[in-house]
């Protein structure tokens, strides 16, 4: 075996080297669970002691400096695992699922009800563009009760509002 490491070489060992770490982890993580079937573990630590000694291995072949340039590099790589394609977009359809909240149109139109009644009945704001209630009403295209009406809240029909006492 030669003395010292190519790139491909290198990229290979180090490529070891991370999942001799992880799989120390990994035994440490399953060892303590109290569930781990017996064998699973055994052929676990079994694999971890084979890809340790194949490191070992070749590492004795390795010059010093050679040895010191490797853990050089080691030290420069953190392990990130990265989605494919498809599961990239599956997450991002998950998360965008997660940020909307299903409701039902007849608990949408009892809400409506509600704020029309509660809020916008007797509502005389005159800052009524930072309502959220309001916002609301507008994102989902909620026709106003008063859309003629200028620089009130359209969605407001208090008496004399539009100057119609």
């Amino acid at each position: 075996m030669n003395k010292y490491l190519s790139s491909a070489e290198k990229e290979n060992l180090v490529r070891l080297l991370i999942l001799d770490a992880h799989l120390y982890f990994s035994v440490k993580v399953y060892a303590e669970l109290k569930s781990t079937d017996k064998k699973f573990l055994a052929d676990l630590r079994r694999g971890k002691t084979f890809i340790h000694k194949a490191i070992d291995k070749r590492l004795e072949f390795l010059e010093d400096d050679a040895k010191v340039k490797l853990a050089q590099s080691v030290a420069k790589i953190g392990l990130t695992f990265l989605p494919k394609a498809e599961a990239r977009k599956e997450l991002e359809r998950t998360q965008k699922l997660q940020s909307i909240y299903p409701i039902d149109i007849d608990d949408m139109q009892d809400w409506i009800c509600f704020m029309v009644e509660s809020v916008c009945k007797t509502c005389q704001r005159s800052d009524y563009t930072e309502c959220q209630g309001r916002k609301v009403l507008v994102k989902y295209d909620i026709a106003p009760w008063c859309p003629e009406a200028d620089g009130k809240c359209q969605y407001s029909y208090v008496e004399g509002v539009l100057g119609d006492d």
